[in-house]
């Protein structure tokens, strides 16, 4: 019994593992045209076999000095506008007698309230805490890096959540600033998994590659897609603007996906995988991967981009996400 529903069981991780990545590629994360919006436990059971890996990683010194550096050189950004903790400071504010226009009294407002309060937000490095299984999710087109997620599990409470960072957004590797996109061109997905993953704090276990022309594949095979009356091009999903309506066209699209009429599907789905998806992630990887996937509340699958800040050094400009997103957004977007 057990042999003849394997097949089966790895079909359909493939299948799940395939979708997960694909329909996380929601946004126009490349920085160039921007709508601008506001595991550290290993669930495998054994290490995925070298022979599934696709990517060849880079030599032991290409490897260990970029890890180096960025733990010698903490990432240094400033985002003052994201604001949760208030704090009162002692600063008087002097009364101002004489009669002001409506727009000077604004101005005024403005001023005594940033008088009032100070913002700041504390670093607890909450990401330490999560426990959860991650996946960096890349996407490309024509071989061009176009998106870059991390798809984190939280299997305790069956939360998950989609991290975008822009390929824009830029990390200081061996003293040189440089973007995700950039990064990925000179040292491969082996690196720049192992630096997302140092940024985070978290342990991130497997990658996939992603062709957008997958994407164009599933929609033929699934059919229409509709969230509140509109018709979703699925192949469109790439380069999708950001809106509120994210969260629920991943959610039906998980749940379109999973439903038993998709079993008869599943060899073109496999098919569909195997042409457009590089992954390390391993037959025993897929199996503990889809064990988790089935179990997940669709309803609390979300997403965030991380934007950053941008900031102008050396006259050119460079967005940088602020630390404390670095180290604590896993933990927000998924206890």
């Amino acid at each position: 019994m057990y042999r003849k529903g394997a097949p089966l069981i790895i079909a359909m991780a493939l299948t799940l593992v395939l979708i997960t990545s694909l329909t996380f590629m929601l946004t126009n994360a490349n920085g160039t045209n921007f709508n601008q919006q506001n595991l550290q436990d290993n669930i495998v059971s054994e290490a995925p076999e070298e022979e599934d890996i696709k990517i060849s990683p880079q030599p032991p010194q290409t490897v260990e000095p970029i890890i180096e550096e960025i733990q010698k050189e903490p990432i240094e950004s400033i985002n003052p506008q994201q604001k949760l903790v208030i704090e009162e400071t002692n600063e008087e504010i002097k009364d101002e007698p004489i009669v002001k226009s409506g727009e000077e009294n604004k101005e005024i407002a403005v001023k005594e309230a940033d008088k009032k309060a100070q913002v700041i937000r504390e670093d607890k490095f909450l990401n330490k805490e999560t426990k959860n299984t991650n996946i960096l999710c890349l996407g490309v087109a024509d071989k061009a890096l176009e998106m870059i997620s991390i798809y984190s599990i939280n299997k305790d409470n069956k939360k998950s959540a989609g991290i975008f960072l822009p390929t824009r957004t830029s990390l200081k590797v061996n003293g040189e600033l440089l973007t995700l996109k950039e990064i990925y061109q000179k040292h491969g997905v082996l690196n720049l998994k192992k630096i997302i993953s140092q940024c985070l704090e978290v342990d991130i276990p497997y990658h996939m590659i992603a062709d957008k022309q997958g994407l164009v594949e599933l929609s033929e095979l699934i059919g229409p897609l509709y969230v509140e009356n509109e018709n979703i091009n699925i192949p469109n999903l790439f380069v999708r603007p950001v809106s509120d309506k994210d969260d629920e066209i991943l959610q039906s699209l998980a749940e379109k996906i999973v439903q038993p009429k998709m079993l008869l599907q599943v060899p073109k789905l496999i098919k569909i995988f195997i042409a457009n998806v590089e992954s390390d992630i391993g037959v025993t990887g897929l199996w503990d991967l889809y064990s988790v996937f089935k179990n997940l509340n669709h309803s609390e699958l979300s997403k965030i981009v991380l934007w950053g800040e941008k900031m102008n050094l050396t006259s050119q400009e460079y967005w940088l996400i602020d630390p404390y997103d670095w180290h604590n957004v896993i933990y927000e977007m998924t206890q």
